[in-house]
């Protein structure tokens, strides 16, 4: 079960944020073969620190 923790900084999109979780599911299908309902993605918001 891949499981992905991303970690962006403040100020995407929903739609952003969604277009990322697919192309990060589709990398694993297409690279490991690995099954799409087994994909765990988790997207955390931070502060940005400049």
């Amino acid at each position: 079960m891949p499981y992905i923790n991303l970690q962006i900084t403040k100020g995407a999109t929903r739609e952003q944020k969604s277009d990322l979780g697919k192309r990060m599911t589709d990398a694993l299908v297409q690279v490991l073969n690995k099954q799409p309902e087994h994909i765990h993605i988790v997207i955390q918001e931070i502060e940005d620190d400049d």
